[in-house]
């Protein structure tokens, strides 16, 4: 019996060929999103390439604006994605928001590793802070961020309808 491998590789989701090659999986990553139990986003196929077309554009204009990581088996599966763009917050230092992450449950590992690639992105691009939110407001979220993505809460988000 063949040993599977386990190797995975990150990938600049942000070249039109890959998007285009990768663009089945990605929805169906984002449509895990999407799921009643995870972060309701309700992004649309055409939402989701809107959004990752708009970050490609921005980053062939200005390489530091953001980023868009795959990371991929052997194979070429994507196995999951992480997306982070330029956040100006006034009196803050130069600030990457990551706007969506996902890891096939299959891959244990694949938060840490697009999250370890993102921190050194960041600082390859003098990026002095990584920020995200999340609008589920609960002990497991919470826990999730801190714990297992090392985030520390520094401040509380609020809305208003209008």
């Amino acid at each position: 019996m063949k040993k599977r491998s386990t190797a995975l590789t990150i990938v600049d989701l942000t070249e039109l060929e890959l998007l285009v090659q990768h663009w089945d999986r990605l929805k169906e990553c984002q449509s895990q999103l999407d799921k009643p139990f995870r972060a309701r986003t309700d992004t649309t196929p055409a939402q989701l390439l809107q959004s990752l077309t708009k970050i490609s554009a921005q980053v062939a204009w200005d390489p530091a604006y953001g980023c868009v990581l795959g990371l991929v088996t052997r194979r070429q599966k994507l196995m999951g994605f992480l997306t982070a763009i330029n956040f100006p917050l006034p009196g803050e230092p130069l600030t990457l928001l990551v706007t969506a992450a996902y890891s096939d449950p299959l891959c244990s590992t694949g938060l840490d590793t697009l999250r370890t690639e993102l921190e050194s992105w960041a600082r390859l691009h003098d990026y002095a802070q990584v920020v995200t939110f999340s609008r589920r407001v609960t002990s497991p979220a919470k826990a999730f961020f801190t714990k297992k993505l090392g985030f520390t809460q520094t401040s509380y988000f609020f809305s208003k309808s209008l």
